[in-house]
Formats: structure tokens, C-alpha cells, sequence
């Protein structure tokens, strides 16, 4: 009779703390911000590591989107999907007078306070290059 009545008090117990336990918590992360890094590039525009720089400005609270500054006055735009900042295919420069750069990749918040930045670029025709690096928000 007690081990029945310390299982239906254990029981108990158990079943009012699960119910806390699964409650998710809803994380916004906000990219908006300076960044900066180095990311390692194999391809055809060369195989090394660059330094790179991005300012992030949000467009727009409700679609989650944002504008993406690179150096050289180069600029692409993302959607935010969770803790993810998605680059679509998008081509800058096109018909202008100088490089035309596709680009489409993604930015991922980590656990430690960093970002996962991951794409694949091309210049003109010269080639397509796959980067990879850790970005620092300043």
C-alpha cells in the first residue's frame, strides 16, 4: 500500500512539471546590425580566406525582411525564417557598368552568439566560388 500510494504521489508530481517542460518559448532574433568575419572560399574566384564586412538593416517588421550592405556598395536582400537569415539567387548589377555578382546563401544564429555565413557567389563570368565563416556581430 505505500509503494502504491508514493507512485500515485510521484505520479502527481510529475505530471504538473511536464506540462511547463514543453512550452516552447518563442526566440525573435533581430539581425539588424554590423558584422564582421572571415570566411573560407574554394572555387573557381579563388581558394583562400577573406575578411568580410555586412551591415544588416530590416525592411520590414511584418514580411522579416532585411537588406544585406557589403563592401563596394554591394547589396542583397534576405527573409528571415527563424533563427535564419535566407539570401535567395539574386543578381546585383545587372546591366550596370561594372562587375554583375549573383549571390544566394544564408546566415544562421548560433548557440554562442555567432553567425554562421555560408554562400555561393559568381563575378561576370569568371567563376562561382562556395564561402563559409563565422560572422561577429560589432
Amino acid at each position: 500500500m505505500r509503494k502504491l500510494l508514493l507512485f500515485i504521489a510521484f505520479g502527481f508530481v510529475t505530471s504538473c512539471t511536464s506540462e511547463e517542460e514543453l512550452v516552447e518559448q518563442d526566440i525573435t532574433i533581430d539581425f539588424t546590425g554590423s558584422y564582421s568575419g572571415e570566411l573560407t572560399c574554394v572555387g573557381e574566384l579563388g581558394d583562400d580566406a577573406e575578411s568580410t564586412a555586412i551591415r544588416i538593416e530590416k525592411l520590414d517588421d511584418n514580411l522579416q525582411t532585411y537588406s544585406l550592405f557589403f563592401e563596394d556598395d554591394v547589396t542583397f536582400e534576405g527573409v528571415q525564417q527563424e533563427n535564419m537569415l535566407l539570401i535567395e539567387k539574386q543578381i546585383f548589377n545587372e546591366g550596370g557598368e561594372f562587375d554583375v555578382i549573383t549571390m544566394e546563401g544564408r546566415i544562421e544564429a548560433m548557440e554562442n552568439a555567432a553567425f554562421l555565413f555560408e554562400n555561393t557567389y559568381s563575378v561576370d563570368d569568371e567563376g562561382e566560388s562556395t564561402c563559409q565563416g563565422t560572422l561577429v556581430k560589432q
